[in-house]
């Protein structure tokens, strides 16, 4: 099945300068692989990418009419930053640039509008509000001198505005891995598109993107974090288990192999003794009853506290304590 949408990931615009380009490559294609159609990046990323990412791949931030004749010379598609003085000086001037102008949760553009046909394209950019009101009039407003959408995510509504803008027709969206940068979260937009309209995006790219992209940020991304997080399939044992086994759509919006991942049973303030003995006997503990019984009740203490299961780690370290083992 052919994709229908157009989606290009900005995450690359804040990664830190003195990222590894070993790391960057890694990152860079296999972002590409999920199925995307562009990388967004300032221009000192792109030199040091260049080998890496074909140039119709790319997508280059300028900041300097400099920064585009370059772009022109190597055939990359380019787009001025958003507020940059030369896209709000010169709007229509560069027909080979997209220009990038604000858009308010009305679907209103701030800045010159450039003539039509005098420019590479028109994206909007912002948008914070707009989910909140009529965004469907908004979009309609905006689709009619706007290619794509740069949705901003300080009220957390940018992958539901970016979503929402591709479903009535827009024509792209951008979007960042793990909400980068404050857009619209790229592995849940994607997962999305593939639920609702079954976009044969490639999901089980997304535990090893997670790895790099915290590797390349220098921060972990949540073990809880939608789609990428590996304690997503995580159940504890209980009617939430029971359930699972039962018919997993109950509490599953995909399958975990769609994203790389396995279910696991974890041991929290629902589980039992019987449950817990399965468990610990599966990690290689065996204890009596009156061991257990202690066992149980601290499980059940320190997983209220937590608000949370236990990995398999946390169990092992809990039984320890209780037990007064090294």
């Amino acid at each position: 099945m052919a994709l229908l949408y157009h989606i290009s990931d900005a995450s690359l615009c804040s990664v830190p300068q003195d990222a590894p380009v070993p790391l960057l490559s890694a990152y860079a294609q296999l972002l590409l692989e999920t199925g995307i159609d562009r990388l967004e990046m300032p221009f000192p990323v792109w030199e040091r990418l260049k080998l890496a990412v074909p140039a119709p791949k790319a997508a280059l931030v300028l900041r300097s009419p400099q920064e585009r004749e370059q772009a022109l010379r190597e055939g990359v598609p380019a787009f001025f930053a958003e507020g940059s003085v030369f896209a709000a000086s010169f709007p229509g001037a560069y027909p080979d640039v997209t220009v990038v102008l604000s858009a308010d949760g009305r679907g209103c553009l701030s800045g010159v509008l450039p003539d039509a046909g005098r420019c590479a394209g028109i994206r909007a950019a912002g948008f914070a509000d707009g989910m909140a009101g009529d965004y469907a009039a908004a979009f309609a407003k905006l689709r009619v001198a706007v290619g794509s959408l740069d949705a901003e995510d300080s009220r957390h509504l940018a992958t539901a505005a970016s979503l929402e803008w591709l479903l009535a027709g827009g024509g792209a969206v951008s979007a960042s891995f793990g909400g980068a940068g404050g857009r619209a979260a790229l592995e849940q937009l994607l997962a999305a598109l593939r639920i609702i309209c079954q976009q044969p995006y490639r999901l089980e790219r997304m535990p090893r993107l997670r790895m790099l992209f915290g590797e390349l940020f220098g921060k972990p991304v949540s073990a809880h974090a939608p789609v990428t997080g590996p304690e997503i399939f995580t159940y504890e044992s209980g009617i939430h288990a029971d359930g699972i086994e039962k018919n997993p759509k109950t509490y599953e919006p995909f399958p975990p192999e769609d994203v790389g991942r396995a279910r696991r049973l974890s041991i929290g303030k629902h589980s039992g003794k019987a449950a817990l003995r399965v468990k610990l006997q599966e990690l290689g503990v065996r204890l009596d009853d009156a061991e257990l019984e202690r066992m149980n009740t601290r499980v059940r203490a320190e997983s209220t506290r937590l608000r949370r299961g236990f990995t398999d780690a946390e169990l092992l370290e809990l039984e320890k304590s209780v037990h007064g083992r090294r």
